[in-house]
């Protein structure tokens, strides 16, 4: 499998408990039975975790949502995880929190997209598990070569997880001649939870022998059906910087709230532009992920194309979850 992987050997290991890392906005509901979250889109969580920045301060704690929705409290969850009065996921009587990273501080601006960029589709097309939300194309030169960008965003609508396989982009000229198969596509993360987005894409893509001017592009996806966890570690302290070569530089935090060590951490950083569509994709590996431990990471967008710059960044996302394979 062509993806990120190839960059390392790493040991697949099950998680304990699956905790999705995307901070909902919505509010809390009550009625004689107990407590519910409700997303602003009328939808709520129910049989999973969920961090939830009730009070809007910045931070979120983690809940856990009952199959009928309604929020469990004083009591250890059927993952075995204890929760308070308030239903708050607390280790040893302490409540477990995580920063709102500034792609949640900008969801408003994220969901609702603008203006797209210049050779993008962004028709909503659905698929039997899937939808394709946003595709972006762009040929451009650098230091004498023919390079691409390519990002593909994809939406789970279906009611359990998908896994994003293998992909393929296949590129033509407007005679409709194909001038390249590129197979060398990467995909984060590896494992959606429903409602949850990934991304196929390839960041400065070679044509060779391929001279500038006007192509088209048409992709081969495998996305699946999913037994797998969509786990996803608490990430914090998350900062975005101009480097001093101009890339785009994001630091910050990751801890490992499981009982497991894991050699090999996956990150995923997501741009945005201030239309909230995602201009760049790209990730770091981080060694030793320790079982408890929380460790600093820096990912540098060095090979993304040069004309996504720091100051088109709106908002961005960091997505840390463990390397997965299905077959």
């Amino acid at each position: 499998m062509m993806k990120k992987r190839l960059l390392f050997a790493a040991a697949i290991v099950s998680m304990t408990v699956t905790m999705g890392m995307t901070v909902y906005a919505g509010s809390w509901k009550q009625d004689n039975t107990g407590w519910w979250w409700q997303n602003d889109d009328g939808t709520y969580p129910a049989g999973k975790w969920e961090w939830l920045d009730g009070n809007g301060d910045g931070i979120a704690e983690s809940y856990y949502f009952d199959n009928s929705g309604y929020l469990l409290t004083n009591t250890v969850t059927p993952d075995g995880y204890t929760v308070n009065a308030d239903g708050a996921w607390t280790v040893e009587g302490v409540v477990q929190t995580t920063q709102v990273s500034q792609r949640t501080t900008n969801t408003q601006n994220v969901q609702a997209r603008g203006n797209a960029p210049s050779g993008a589709n962004t028709e909503r097309r659905q698929f039997d598990n899937y939808a394709i939300t946003y595709e972006y194309f762009s040929v451009f030169e650098e230091y004498g070569n023919t390079k691409y960008q390519a990002i593909i965003e994809i939406e789970n609508t279906s009611s359990g997880n998908l896994y994003l396989g293998n992909a393929t982009f296949d590129i033509y000229d407007l005679s409709g001649k194909i001038v390249a198969s590129e197979t060398l596509i990467s995909s984060d993360p590896d494992v959606i939870a429903p409602g949850e987005k990934g991304y196929f894409y390839s960041n400065g893509g070679y044509l060779d022998d391929v001279p500038m001017g006007q192509y088209t592009m048409i992709p081969t996806i495998k996305v699946k059906k999913s037994t797998l966890q969509a786990k996803r570690y608490p990430v914090a302290n998350t900062s975005i910087k101009e480097s001093r070569y101009g890339n785009v530089n994001i630091v910050g935090t990751v801890t490992n709230d499981t009982a497991k060590d894991e050699s090999l951490l996956w990150l995923a950083f997501v741009l945005y532009d201030q239309s909230g569509y995602p201009i760049g994709v790209y990730g770091t590996n981080l060694l030793d992920f320790d079982a408890g431990k929380t460790i600093g990471f820096e990912g540098n967008g060095t090979f993304l194309p040069d004309y996504v710059t720091f100051n088109r960044v709106s908002s961005y996302e960091v997505i840390a979850s463990p390397i997965q394979y299905q077959f």
